[in-house]
């Protein structure tokens, strides 16, 4: 039961900035804010992810409202989200580094 709370008390949190440090949310914040995707099957292909993995971190996204999703026919739209706007209005630079990434730059 305790975890279900602390999974609705995820859900529900105002301030998505602890969701950031997430592994692939920024990501996808800068994939969404720079239109270089246009499906959800086209984010997942770009990630790597399984499908119920993806649908995960986007429903958790979604209910933070960073990024909302439509139906467009068959395909999962994905755009930005009120606070999503806001997070990349406020700093045009990419949002919070995801996590295990540093590593690639240092190459």
């Amino acid at each position: 039961m305790d975890l279900l709370e602390d999974r609705l008390t995820a859900l529900e949190s105002p301030v998505p900035g602890q969701l950031l440090q997430k592994a692939h949310v920024s990501e996808i914040l800068n994939l969404v804010a720079k239109r270089k995707i246009d499906s959800q099957s086209e984010l997942r292909s770009i990630l790597g992810l399984r499908s119920a993995n993806l649908t995960r971190i986007l429903n958790l996204m979604e209910a933070n409202e960073l990024i909302f999703r439509k139906m467009d026919g068959r395909k999962k739209c994905i755009e930005l989200g009120p606070v999503g706007q806001k997070l990349i209005g406020e700093d045009n630079r990419q949002p919070v580094e995801q996590r295990g990434m540093a590593y690639l730059k240092a190459a």
